[in-house]
C-alpha cells in the first residue's frame, strides 16, 4: 500500500451545505476530493475562454476554414495555370478560366463568412448554425431560402438573423398594423430600454432614425 496522508479541516456551515449538495451521500472520500480537484483544474484552464463559446463548434469552424483556404488555393493554382495557357489564344481555355474565376469568387465569399463565424464564436456570439438548432426545421429553412434569394436580389449578403431582427424591430417600433400579436411596448417603454444601452437616447425619433425607420 502506498503512503497515505490525512486531509482534515473545518468549514463553515454554508460551505458544508454546498459540498453536501454535490455529494449527498458521503462527503469526505478520496474520490470526491479528486473530483473537486479535477473540476478546479478544468476551471483554471478554461477561465479565460470566451463566454458562451462552444469549443466543439469553434474547432469545427477552424477545420472548415482550413478546408476553404485549401480549396481556394487549389482553385487559384488552376486559374494561374489556365491564364498561362489562355495567353496562347485558346478559346476553350478562356471559357474554363471564366468558370474557375467565378468559382473562386464564391470560395472567397465562403472563406470570409467562415472567418466571421469563427471570430463571432470565439467572442461568444452564437452563429446562425447554433441558433437555427433552436428553431423548428421548416421555418428555419424558409428563413434561409428567403435570405439567400434576397442576397441575390440586392447583390449583398442578407442573413436569416438580419431578417428576424429587422421584422421584429419594424413591427415593434413602427406599429403600422397589429397582426402577429398585440403591441405591448409603447414609445416610452422602447426609449427606456434603449437608454439602458445608450444613455444619450432621449426620444423615439432618434431610435427610428438610427434604424432608418423614419
Amino acid at each position: 500500500m502506498g503512503v497515505r496522508k490525512s486531509v482534515n479541516f473545518n468549514v463553515s456551515l454554508e460551505a458544508y451545505e454546498k459540498v453536501k449538495e454535490i455529494f449527498p451521500e458521503v462527503i469526505g472520500t478520496e474520490d470526491n476530493l479528486l473530483q473537486l480537484v479535477t473540476a478546479y483544474k478544468f476551471w483554471c484552464e478554461h477561465k479565460d475562454d470566451a463566454p458562451g463559446a462552444d469549443g466543439a463548434e469553434i474547432e469545427k469552424l477552424r477545420a472548415d476554414l482550413r478546408q476553404a483556404e485549401s480549396e481556394r488555393d487549389q482553385k487559384q493554382a488552376e486559374i494561374d495555370h489556365l491564364k498561362q495557357e489562355a495567353e496562347n489564344g485558346d478559346s476553350e481555355q478562356d471559357k474554363e478560366l471564366e468558370k474557375l474565376e467565378s468559382e473562386n469568387r464564391q470560395l472567397k465569399e465562403d472563406k470570409e463568412k467562415l472567418e466571421k463565424d469563427l471570430q463571432d464564436a470565439q467572442e461568444g456570439k452564437p452563429s446562425w448554425d447554433a441558433i437555427k438548432r433552436t428553431i423548428a426545421p421548416f421555418p428555419a429553412a424558409l428563413l434561409e431560402e428567403t435570405a439567400a434569394m434576397l442576397s441575390e436580389y440586392y447583390s449583398r449578403e442578407i442573413t436569416p438573423m438580419q431578417l428576424m431582427v429587422d421584422m421584429f424591430i419594424r413591427y415593434t417600433i413602427e406599429r403600422n398594423a397589429e397582426w402577429f400579436y398585440p403591441f405591448m411596448l409603447k414609445d416610452k417603454n422602447i426609449v427606456a430600454i434603449a437608454q439602458r444601452i445608450n444613455p444619450d437616447v432621449t426620444n423615439i425619433d432618434q431610435i427610428k432614425k438610427s434604424l432608418n425607420l423614419d
